[in-house]
């Protein structure tokens, strides 16, 4: 479900700038927002170092009244953060709900095939 290295490129600028980051995080959870939009905002955020992306990703991906395609690209990303630091924080990944789980999981156990 990864987008085109320009896609990442341009996110990757964005999220480089702390004020345009919390603005990306402010529009990733209003709910009023582009579906779109908050999905490719999700996905990119799978490459963002910063604890708040995190957070927002988590927030979200915990919510079962977010729409399903949105949580399950947090979980993707959530598995994508949590691969690089080599361990899924079960404090935080009990939260998810179950298909977050699994796309977690799953992008997890796929960076860390050694």
């Amino acid at each position: 479900m990864k987008q085109d290295p320009s896609y990442s490129e341009h996110y990757a600028a964005i999220f480089q700038d702390r004020l345009k980051l919390q603005s990306a995080l402010v529009e990733l959870e209003d709910q009023d927002e582009d579906l779109g939009t908050r999905i490719d905002l999700a996905m990119a955020l799978g490459d963002c170092h910063e604890v708040a992306a995190e957070e927002s990703l988590l927030k979200i991906a915990s919510n079962a009244f977010e729409h399903a395609s949105l949580v399950d690209a947090c979980g993707e990303s959530l598995g994508e953060i949590w691969s690089r630091g080599g361990e899924i924080p079960y404090d935080k990944f009990k939260e998810l709900t179950p298909s977050a789980k699994k796309i977690a999981e799953a992008t997890f156990a796929a960076h860390n095939r050694n």
